[in-house]
């Protein structure tokens, strides 16, 4: 593997997508390598450039991908290198929710299942700011209203949200968990709100 050498091994891009990421990853002298669905089974190490390789400055995608979405994984970078570049990509409108850091931890999996735990998480940090979004609704109509419906389930939320708070990093089974009471909860409130609001 190239030690010290920035790259992005890339999943799903294509068109003017593609040409977008080329040009920055040129202009930040980042490698760029496109993968495709012959690679989803294979473990991330075995995708990793060897010592010996090159990037290659022919970019060619397919048409189409098994998976209908766009995943980054970011090789050699630090933390800070991470967000200047996703800050370039910002810069040029591209917006890529699934990327994931590559460690010594996701280096081992499938990358099918790399991309799956993206975005699951993706998912679920989605979740948990839509829930915080609408518990603040949720406050100004129960000042009006004082629904006792619309409070219980706001408590409810508030709990579900403080949980996953508290939880921190968790494996995969527990997260899936939490992302299923935090979703009833979410719902429910929802739903009250939704109520409220139309008979208002």
């Amino acid at each position: 593997m190239k030690e010290n050498k920035e790259y992005i091994l890339a999943y799903g891009f294509a068109g003017k997508l593609l040409d977008a990421l080329s040009a920055v990853t040129k202009k930040e002298k980042v490698g760029l390598v496109l993968i495709g669905d012959q690679e989803l089974d294979q473990i991330v190490e075995d995708l990793l450039l060897k010592d010996e390789e090159s990037f290659t400055e022919v970019i060619s995608s397919a048409d189409s991908y098994e998976l209908e979405l766009e995943h980054l994984l970011f090789v050699n970078f630090t933390q800070e290198s991470l967000m200047h570049f996703i800050d370039k990509l910002k810069a040029e409108g591209i917006s890529v929710p699934y990327k994931a850091l590559l460690t010594e931890h996701n280096r081992k999996w499938f990358l099918r299942d790399l991309i799956e735990a993206n975005r699951q998480e993706h998912l679920f940090v989605k979740l948990y700011h839509s829930s915080k979004n609408v518990l603040k609704i949720a406050v100004d109509v129960y000042a009006t209203s004082k629904d006792a419906p619309l409070l219980a389930a706001m408590d409810n939320l508030q709990q579900q949200i403080e949980a996953v708070e508290m939880q921190g990093e968790m494996p995969a089974e527990e997260e899936a968990n939490f992302f299923e009471k935090l979703r009833l909860s979410y719902n429910s409130l929802a739903e009250r709100l939704n109520t409220l609001m139309m008979d208002s």
